[in-house]
C-alpha cells in the first residue's frame, strides 16, 4: 500500500468534508480567510499574563530618547496596549509528505499611537495619524538602505552570514551587566546566523498599503550544531497605522507554506 497516497487522500477528504475555509482576525486588518486546506489548531493573545506593571522608566537601562517620567508612562501604556492586542496562531495542513505546522505572530500600532510615539522620540515635531504609514515607510527604507539590507536578493545559492560577536553591542546596550561576562567572550563568537534562499526588505504592495517583505531560510549555527527554520516577515505601512506579521515554520515545510504565506499576507506585485 502506498502510504503517501493514503495520506494525501485523507487530507483531501477532510478538506472536502469540512466544506468551509477557516479565517483568522488580525488586529488592524480584520478577518483574513485561510486556504481551505489550512486549519487553526491554537490561538491566544500574544502576551496575556506576561506584561508587567512596572513603569517604562524603571526598566529601560539607557534613556536614549531623553524621556521624562510622564512620557515614559505614555510609552508604557502604548506598548502594553499593542502587545495585549497582539495575536499568535498555530496553523497546520497536510499533503503527501505529512503534517506541516506554522506559527503566526501579529502586532499592530494604530496611527494615533505611532504619532504619539513620534512626538515623544522626536521632540518638537509632530505627524498626523494618517501620514504615519508613508513617513515610517520612507524612514525605514532609508535606514535599511544605509546598512545594505534593502531589496536584497539571496536566491540561487547566495547567503548573508553574521557572527554572534556582532551582537555584543546590542547585548550590552540592553543588559549592561553582561559586558564583562563569559557569554560575550566565549559563547557569542561560536554563534553564526545565516540567511539564504530568500529576499530581504523587498518592497511590495499589500492590498493598497506599502510593505517590506522578508522571507527565506534561517540557520542558527552554534559551534557546528545547526538549527534550521523558514521565516516570512512583513511590515505593513498604511493610513490606519503600522503592523508586523511574522510566520515561522520548519525548513523542510517551506515549499508547502510559501504560497499560503503570500496569500495570507496579501503580498502582491513581486
Amino acid at each position: 500500500m502506498n502510504w503517501k497516497c493514503v495520506m494525501a487522500s485523507v487530507a483531501l477528504v477532510g478538506t472536502i468534508c469540512s466544506g468551509y475555509a477557516a479565517s483568522i482576525t488580525l488586529d488592524g486588518q480584520g478577518s483574513v480567510e485561510l486556504p481551505s486546506y489550512v486549519s487553526v489548531v491554537n490561538h491566544d493573545d500574544l502576551m496575556e499574563g506576561f506584561i508587567k506593571k512596572e513603569d517604562t522608566v524603571s526598566i529601560v537601562p539607557s534613556n536614549d530618547w531623553h524621556i521624562d517620567e510622564t512620557e515614559a508612562k505614555v510609552l508604557d501604556t502604548i506598548v502594553k496596549n499593542v502587545m495585549q492586542r497582539g495575536q499568535r496562531y498555530q496553523l497546520q495542513g497536510r499533503d503527501e509528505r505529512g503534517l506541516h505546522t506554522a506559527e503566526l505572530i501579529h502586532l499592530h500600532m494604530t496611527g494615533a499611537e505611532a504619532a504619539e510615539v513620534w512626538k515623544i522620540k522626536y521632540k518638537g515635531t509632530t505627524i498626523t495619524p494618517q501620514s504615519v504609514g508613508d513617513i515610517l515607510y520612507n524612514k525605514t527604507v532609508k535606514e535599511v538602505q544605509n546598512v545594505g539590507l534593502y531589496n536584497v536578493d539571496l536566491m540561487r545559492g547566495k547567503r548573508l552570514e553574521k557572527n554572534g560577536a556582532a551582537l555584543a553591542p546590542f547585548v550590552i546596550s540592553t543588559k549592561p551587566e553582561f559586558s564583562s561576562t563569559e557569554i560575550l567572550r566565549a559563547v557569542l563568537p561560536l554563534v553564526n546566523v545565516r540567511f539564504l534562499d530568500g529576499e530581504m526588505m523587498k518592497p511590495v504592495r499589500l492590498q493598497g498599503d506599502k510593505g517590506l517583505y522578508t522571507h527565506g531560510r534561517v540557520q542558527l549555527d552554534v559551534d557546528g550544531f545547526v538549527l534550521p527554520a523558514y521565516i516570512s516577515f512583513v511590515g505593513r505601512y498604511g493610513q490606519d497605522g503600522v503592523s508586523i506579521t511574522w510566520i515561522t515554520t520548519a525548513d523542510t515545510s517551506r515549499a508547502y507554506w510559501n504560497p499560503v504565506i503570500k496569500s495570507l499576507l496579501g503580498v502582491k506585485g513581486e
